[in-house]
């Protein structure tokens, strides 16, 4: 952009359909120059009047994906002013995920560096006594750090300066806020020393707190502690879907807490095998091709429809449905559903097929389907459509890998009728851009009963070949809290707090690079659904 130095800012404003994201750029020089704008503007948005509401600039969430316009807006110049601003080219750049490593502040020729690598959105706190925490973008407290090096500010004005590894290779961008604090006022109580004793056990301990539609949630003290790694669903113990690898990316071994959940087992959705009938095998993928008789394609809507050799997909989106290997010890055929994704972010695609006569499911008490996932992020969704064209939908999120079996309770729904299913159709929905997915598909049965989930009997851990007891049992519906001491505790739905189930273990120490979990049992149990694995590093 080329400006002519005249003062004030041109607002680079972004439009959707109620929201919008202001760049502000300062037009205090002259000629040529580049400008990235990163970031959305709020910090200075009542340092100006505007013909806009600060609700859509800062209320609203800004979808990337919708952008319908963009407004140029001068503000701020000064009176009698004219000026004038060339603008070459507006442009969409690809944003890397880069951390910033070792940031560092330094002040009257002292320097303090954070020896920890921050992801976009992540912060530090650094408290009065010389504590820091690292955060992550939701407030979760990722670790506690040593400084290294100190700061203070000396009376009078003070030039601070960040620095970080690898700064001048990349553009990186932080905000860094300073707080200065004087003399204690004047009557105020100072907090006995047996407060503050509590305060500190209180804050080396750790306990499970019920968190609505996020699960369990691991607070030490008045801190969540969160991992990076997300939490890993188990559904059957044969020694792959129960195993995996925690990468610490850390130069020292580092503690680590464990909490096995088991409180979304969910009884009354898992299919009772004895009473379960087949819908679909896929043993025939040909069924799957669209045809006069299987005319699935005009279920499949969406923005940038077309219809590709390989059935409905979004523009840029293509699709295949070919037989694979089903799930380890599960007997008959699977498919392995494939989408590639050359467009826009939020790519979709449908695969479906008609039965030959209408399928009467209306007795149905739950369906399972195998499904194997590669966590890329995408969602599919199965459907059925009655012969009125009403429609079910069984969504499943794909943020697991490996082979799961899901279970869904068929919906009473009065608009759709359970006992005439015509189709079934297999859709993905939030395919990134420039990405591959595949899922594989195996039994999808329907069961007139349910039954309850399994007790997991003397459950353990083994990491990096070292076994830790984890109790007796653990029951449908509770959950196991294992320290960074290798203390075990139980919660039940309820409880105020946990209860010891067993002494004292080794504890989980992560080692510098790749950490072998898996989780046994001493005897075989069916496949379950709802149990989950989060490793905590403290």
């Amino acid at each position: 952009m080329h400006s002519e130095g005249k003062g004030g800012i041109l607002n680079v404003q972004l439009t959707g359909r109620h929201e919008s994201r202001d760049h502000y750029i300062d037009l205090d020089y002259e000629g040529w120059r580049y400008h990235v704008l990163a970031t959305g503007e709020t910090s200075r948005f009542y340092d100006y009047q505007w013909p806009h509401r600060w609700t859509s600039v800062m209320y609203r969430r800004f979808n990337y994906a919708a952008v319908q316009g963009v407004h140029l807006i001068y503000n701020g110049l000064p009176a009698e002013a004219e000026t004038t601003c060339l603008i070459s080219r507006l442009e969409a750049l690809r944003e890397y995920v880069l951390p910033v490593e070792s940031p560092s502040i330094e002040v009257a020729g002292q320097r303090m560096v954070f020896p920890v690598s921050l992801q976009p959105d992540e912060y530090i706190e650094l408290d009065w006594d010389g504590k820091a925490r690292h955060f992550e973008p939701n407030g979760g407290l990722l670790a506690d750090i040593t400084p290294q090096g100190e700061v203070r500010l000396e009376t009078g004005e003070n030039v601070v300066a960040f620095d970080c590894e690898g700064g001048d290779e990349r553009s990186t961008r932080a905000e860094i806020t300073l707080a200065v604090r004087g003399a204690p006022l004047e009557n105020t109580a100072a907090k006995p020393d047996g407060d503050q004793a509590a305060a500190t056990a209180l804050d080396n301990g750790l306990s499970l707190v019920a968190s609505s539609g996020s699960g369990l949630r691991v607070l030490q003290g008045s801190y969540e502690r969160v991992s990076r790694e997300p939490a890993r669903s188990i559904a059957t113990f044969d020694g792959t879907a129960n195993a995996w690898t925690v990468t610490h990316h850390g130069t020292e071994p580092r503690h680590a807490a464990l909490i096995l959940d088991y409180t979304k087992a969910d009884d009354s959705v898992i299919p009772d095998s004895e009473t379960a009938t087949t819908i679909e095998d896929f043993s025939d993928l040909t069924a799957y091709d669209m045809s006069d008789e299987n005319q699935y394609e005009k279920y499949v809507v969406g923005g940038g429809k077309m219809l590709s050799p390989g059935g409905p997909v979004r523009e840029g989106v293509t699709q295949t449905l070919e037989p694979c290997e089903g799930p380890p010890g599960e007997e008959g055929p699977a498919a392995r559903y494939a989408a590639t994704n050359e467009g826009a972010a939020g790519g979709w695609s449908g695969k479906g097929r008609r039965f030959d006569a209408p399928l009467d499911l209306s007795a149905q008490k739950a369906l399972g389907l195998w499904v194997h996932g590669d966590a890329a992020g995408e969602v599919l969704m199965v459907q059925f459509r009655d012969v009125s064209g009403a429609w079910a939908n069984w969504t499943i999120p794909i943020d697991y890998s490996g082979w799961r079996r899901q279970a869904y309770r068929p919906d009473a729904n009065a608009k759709f009728d359970w006992s005439k299913v015509e189709y079934v159709i297999f859709y993905y929905n939030n395919i990134p851009a420039g990405r591959s997915v595949e899922v594989r598909l195996s039994g999808l049965v329907g069961a007139t009963q349910t039954k309850g989930a399994p007790t997991l009997e003397a459950p353990s851990l083994t990491v990096n070949g070292a076994s830790i007891p984890l109790g007796d049992q653990l029951l449908p519906g509770h959950a196991l809290l294992l320290d960074g001491d290798g203390c075990v505790a139980q919660w039940v739905p309820g409880m105020k707090a946990s209860d010891q189930v067993a002494g004292q273990q080794t504890p989980v120490v992560l080692q510098p690079g790749a950490n072998r979990f898996e989780l046994r049992c001493g005897s075989p149990v069916a496949p379950t659904t709802g149990l989950s694995v989060r490793v905590v590093p403290l």
